[in-house]
C-alpha cells in the first residue's frame, strides 16, 4: 500500500478496499430511492446488496447499489458501480468475482465471498434489464 494516511490507496494509486468505503460513505445517499433496481441478492450469512443500472442501448451509463453495512460488501459494490460503466451488457455477465478480488488481494479469505454476492446482484441486475427489454 502507498504511505497514505488512511491505507486508502495501492502504490499503484489505486483505492483500496478501504479506499471505496471511504469513497462510498462520503457520498452515501442511502435514503434515495433507486429507480428500477435489480431484485434484492442475499448471501449465506445474510448480508444483501441490489444495484439500480441506466443503459444507452447496450451499455451501462449509470451504476447505484444498496447493500448491508458490511465495510468490505459496501467497498466491492462501490468499485463494481465504478468498473461497470462504459460497459456493454455482454460483458458484465461474462465478469466474475476472481476478477474484483484480483485488484483486492488486501481482503481476508474469509470476506472475500462478498465479492461473489456483489457480482451476483450485478448480474442479477443486468438480467433484470434485459428481461424488462424484450417485447
Amino acid at each position: 500500500m502507498a504511505d497514505d494516511k488512511h491505507g486508502t490507496t495501492h502504490l499503484d494509486g489505486s483505492l483500496t478496499i478501504y479506499g471505496y468505503f471511504r469513497r462510498a460513505y462520503r457520498r452515501s445517499a442511502w435514503g434515495e430511492a433507486l429507480p428500477d433496481a435489480g431484485p434484492i441478492v442475499f448471501g449465506p450469512d445474510l448480508n444483501c446488496a441490489l444495484f439500480s443500472l441506466e443503459f444507452d442501448g447496450a451499455c451501462i451509463v449509470n451504476a447505484a447499489y444498496r447493500c448491508t453495512t458490511c465495510v468490505t460488501l459496501v467497498a466491492f459494490c462501490e468499485h463494481l458501480s465504478e468498473l461497470v460503466i462504459g460497459l456493454p451488457v455482454e460483458h458484465v455477465l461474462r465478469l466474475e468475482a476472481e476478477h474484483l478480488l484480483h485488484f483486492h488481494q488486501e481482503v481476508p479469505f474469509e470476506r472475500r465471498d462478498r465479492a461473489l454476492l456483489a457480482m451476483n446482484a450485478l448480474k442479477i441486475a443486468v438480467q433484470h434489464f434485459v428481461q424488462r427489454s424484450r417485447p
